[in-house]
């Protein structure tokens, strides 16, 4: 007889939510369900959505900050920035 085991899979998200005039975007970050590794979700404000694929925690991190200057640049703003 054999112990019986329990697999439990934690899926992690993150989100972050930009507005800028009367638009909003979103990028969510989140484990990978079929594979190892992590997707960037992004939700732009006419309603498409890209996904892109990372195999590690490194290259996912590196490209939301890379996201996060770039919308910041352009005028976005972070949702809840008590300066705005």
């Amino acid at each position: 007889m054999q112990p019986a085991t329990a697999s439990a899979e934690i899926i992690e998200e993150m989100l972050w939510s930009f507005h800028k005039g009367g638009e909003h975007l979103v990028y969510e970050i989140r484990s990978r369900t079929e594979a190892k590794g992590f997707e960037l979700i992004i939700r732009k404000p006419d309603g498409s959505e890209t996904v892109e694929l990372f195999d590690d925690n490194r290259g996912v991190d590196r490209r939301a900050e890379e996201l996060q200057r770039e919308l910041l640049h352009s005028g976005w703003w972070l949702a809840g920035d008590p300066r705005r």
